[in-house]
This record gives structure tokens, C-alpha cells and sequence, in this order.
């Protein structure tokens, strides 16, 4: 995450990739995975977003929303579907982005975020032209 904050992105996802590979690989307390692989797909998603590698990060982030949902593990599941929603729209699959604008809404208003609501609907509308509201 340093070499992130550092803008030296390819040599943070590599480490990140690689950490993913390793707790794939050789975590076997599901609970301690759980408790850290969520955050983990979260910042590659956020790297590769701004490295503008879209499908990549399409994916990944779908990955990991269906792992928080098996996992019972919610706190960043609102954080990737807005990733997922960001990389759909550059890719210009802009009603699937404001599905999943909808659904990130939704997830902060129930956790009472209404900071990061608000930050999403602008974001969503000055970077996307996106209305996202219900």
C-alpha cells in the first residue's frame, strides 16, 4: 500500500497479487482469510482501477463479492461494488454501473454512510453523467 500512496502501482500489485496468491495457496483457516482476503481483493481492485486495467478489475471485484456474501464477511462488500460499478462505467457498460452505484447506495445508507453516499452520487454524475438514487 506504500508503493500505492507512492504512485509505484505496478510494484504494488505485484506484491498484492502475490500476497493473493500465497493466502490462496496456503491459508487454511478460512476465518483468518476471511478477516483479511476481502480488504486485500479491495486494494488490487483500487490499483488496478487506477492503472486503468477496468476488466481486470471487473472481475476481481466480482470475485470478491461473491466471497464476502459466502463468507459472511459484509464491512468491504459496499466498497467493492462500488469498484465494480467505477470499472463498469469505464468500460462503458454504464447500466450495469448504475446498478451496482444503486446497490453500493443502498449498503452505505443501511451502515448510515452518508458521506460516502453523497461521494458516490457526485462521483457517479460528474465522472459518469450516472443519476444513482432510488
Amino acid at each position: 500500500l506504500l508503493y500505492a500512496e507512492m504512485e509505484e502501482r505496478i510494484r504494488a500489485l505485484k506484491l498484492l497479487f502475490a500476497l493473493r496468491e500465497y493466502m490462496e495457496a496456503h491459508v487454511i483457516d478460512e476465518e483468518a482469510k476471511a478477516r483479511k482476503y476481502p480488504m486485500l481483493l479491495y486494494n488490487i481492485t483500487v490499483n488496478l482501477g487506477a492503472e486503468k486495467r477496468y476488466e481486470e478489475a471487473f472481475e476481481l471485484c466480482g470475485s470478491g463479492i461473491e466471497f464476502c456474501i459466502k463468507h459472511n464477511k459484509l464491512a468491504v462488500l459496499p466498497f467493492l461494488i462500488n469498484n465494480k460499478a467505477c470499472a463498469a462505467a469505464e468500460l462503458k457498460r454504464f447500466e450495469e454501473a448504475r446498478r451496482f452505484f444503486a446497490q453500493a447506495v443502498v449498503l452505505f445508507e443501511i451502515c448510515q454512510k452518508e458521506t460516502i453516499v453523497e461521494q458516490i452520487k457526485t462521483e457517479a454524475k460528474e465522472r459518469y453523467n450516472l443519476e444513482v438514487g432510488i
